[in-house]
């Protein structure tokens, strides 16, 4: 590789990192944030814990390791870029609080106010002997407050720093190999100092499904067969594989109406109502043929990007919002394909006719994993595309230009901010110039609104940037009065941030 080459490589690697090792060499230390967390009496709050962004999802406040408060209630915390910044504080006790941080104020620090929550405490009967324990959620539609527990051994959860008000409880259990899936919903009322219990229990259900699947010539084929069955208790879903003689046999099922899923490699997937009754049911052999093509090019693929995961749905399907259990349910969806792509531009083949949403969203090794809602709570993060599209029987092929978006608005909230993100000004032999950095590490120079220069730029520290140019390296400086020092000749004034 040519030297030169390697360095400006390096150099633009070093926009992934908040402060790179150069600027540990010429900067002094990160801001330190300090400050107290009290509940609405001015009382302390020890073991609260606090991180700069919005308030972590359900799944991280259980998984994450955070700042904690001392016994006075007393927290301090590094942050790589000065204010401004979420703040957030949370106790499984308390209902969780964020705010806007403007500057900051030393060691007498910002107060974060925590009002006590309720308590709601459950239990589920259910077959320990092939589930694993389960996870439950609660949801409160009137306030968007959402809320994730686990299960003891026994089936026992209990919620605490819940808010007043009706709640939607959600159990989930899965079996060791992720071959059957239980969901059940119920409300519950949740008051202050109530005795506020709900209680699930998940019987074995009576009926089965078998069959056969073939080729389009009526010759056994293996193919992965998934029913699904989704009522307002909840939902069952069950995966079994074919053997060599094409047959399946589904148990354990509940009766009523449900999704049947084919899936075969180089088979397009079909997917069928059917109803079960009481006792056993047997359909007619289905042959799985073939199908057209999806061609799918990527747009905006963020840097440093190698795989990208596509999921392609059956039907048409709404993007979810925030919510950890509502990502969740996107993704219980019966999948008509799934692709790991490692190009920029993939062909999906053997697509049945119909109408399909199409998912992709870069890997991370979080959304590889299949334990219950950390693919989903990674997903929340990523840019994702996702839209609908028509398959049309011996049409022409299908195309998507699958564009990614520049920044998720979990980035936006989250990711700190450096100084130098904005527009910058000043005038130079009579002409405004003005001098552009985006989040995305990218700066542009323009002449009386004419674009003249277009570079990558690395973060040096706090409030210093390098712009890397073909000829040389330009030193930008913010500096304390929120001026703009470039190369000690020029000052800017700030336009935007």
């Amino acid at each position: 590789m040519n030297p030169s080459r390697g360095i400006l490589l390096l150099l633009i690697q070093l926009t992934l990192w908040c402060t790179p090792v150069i600027a540990q060499e010429t900067e002094v230390k990160p801001y330190t944030l300090r400050g107290t967390v009290v509940d609405g009496n001015g009382v302390p709050i020890a073991g609260a814990r606090v991180t700069v962004g919005t308030i972590p999802s359900p799944l991280e406040q259980v998984m994450g390791t955070y700042t904690e408060t001392n016994s006075q209630g007393k927290f301090s915390l590094e942050t790589p870029y000065p204010p401004p910044f979420h703040l957030s504080a949370f106790h499984e006790a308390y209902l969780p609080e964020s705010k806007s941080i403007s500057k900051i104020e030393g060691d007498n620090g910002p107060e974060m106010y925590l009002q006590a929550g309720n308590t709601l405490a459950g239990t589920i009967d259910y077959d320990r002997r092939h589930l694993e324990p389960a996870w439950v959620s609660a949801y409160f539609a009137s306030s968007g407050f959402e809320s994730l527990v686990r299960a003891d051994d026994a089936g026992r959860f209990t919620f605490k720093g819940l808010p007043t008000g009706r709640a939607q409880v959600t159990v989930r259990l899965e079996d060791p190999t992720y071959t059957r899936c239980y969901q059940r919903v119920d409300d519950a009322m949740v008051v202050p100092n109530g005795n506020n219990v709900v209680r699930f229990t998940i019987a074995p259900d009576d009926a089965s499904l078998s069959g056969m699947i073939t080729d389009p010539h009526g010759n056994p084929a293996r193919a992965d067969v998934t029913f699904r069955h989704v009522d307002n208790e909840g939902d069952v879903t069950v995966t079994v594989t074919t053997g060599s003689d094409g047959c399946f046999s589904l148990e354990g099922l509940p009766q009523g109406d449900g999704q049947l899923v084919i899936a075969a490699p180089g088979r397009a997937s079909q997917l069928h109502t059917v109803t079960l009754a009481s006792g056993g049911t047997t359909l007619e052999p289905l042959a799985l043929g073939g199908g057209a093509e999806v061609k799918c090019s990527f747009v905006n693929v963020p840097e440093g990007v190698r795989q990208i995961q596509v999921l392609l749905f059956f039907g048409k399907l709404d993007a979810p919002s925030g919510l950890l259990s509502d990502v969740q349910n996107l993704l219980d969806q019966p999948l008509a394909h799934r692709l790991l792509a490692r190009d920029r531009v993939v062909t999906l083949k053997d697509i049945a006719p119909g109408e399909y949403t199409l998912l992709a969203h870069p890997t991370t090794p979080e959304t590889a994993k299949k334990t219950p809602y950390r693919a989903a709570d990674a997903l929340r993060k990523l840019p994702v595309y996702m839209d609908t599209l028509s398959v049309r029987d011996g049409g022409a092929q299908t195309t998507v230009a699958a564009a990614f978006p520049r920044e998720t608005p979990y980035q936006i909230a989250n990711q700190p901010v450096h100084p130098i993100v904005g527009q910058w000004t000043y005038i130079y032999k009579g002409s405004q110039f003005i001098r552009t950095f985006t989040r995305d590490g990218k700066y542009t120079l323009s002449e009386g609104g004419i674009v003249g220069q277009q570079y990558p730029y690395v973060i040096l520290g706090r409030q210093r940037a390098m712009v890397v140019t073909p000829n040389r390296n330009l030193i930008h400086t913010v500096r304390e009065d929120d001026k703009l020092d470039i190369e000690g000749v020029f000052v800017g004034t700030r336009m935007t941030r």
